[in-house]
């Protein structure tokens, strides 16, 4: 999926749909590497898998809105911390149908980076 990308470098706003691999083993790509579209500035993604948060190390610096929906939300705080302290122009971080752990409400003040 990243030759895809890769003709596209001015690409500016992308929107995902991805659904969970049954088999996502090393040899697969379970989640496109992003940071080739140096250009982007949003990203609109759909995930249904849980271990999300392991793909965020791909994404463009480039990035200032990400909005995020899980079908089976979880780990919504790890997430976040990640990609404030790894997007240094990301202004608006939305992620809809997610869960706080512990059910209890997320304070971006307590955030150290």
């Amino acid at each position: 999926m990243e030759d895809i990308f890769n003709k596209f470098p001015n690409l500016q706003i992308l929107k995902l749909r991805i659904k969970q691999l049954w088999d996502c083993s090393a040899e697969e790509i379970c989640f496109p590497r992003l940071d080739v579209l140096n250009e982007l500035e949003e990203l609109r993604l759909h995930i249904s898998w849980d271990s999300f948060n392991e793909y965020i190390h791909g994404f463009p610096l480039s990035l200032k809105k990400i909005l995020g929906s899980k079908s089976r939300g979880r780990h919504a705080e790890a997430i976040s911390c990640k990609l404030l302290r790894r997007l240094p122009s990301l202004q608006k971080l939305c992620l809809e149908y997610t869960i706080i752990p512990g059910g209890k409400e997320w304070n971006k003040e307590e955030l150290t980076f």
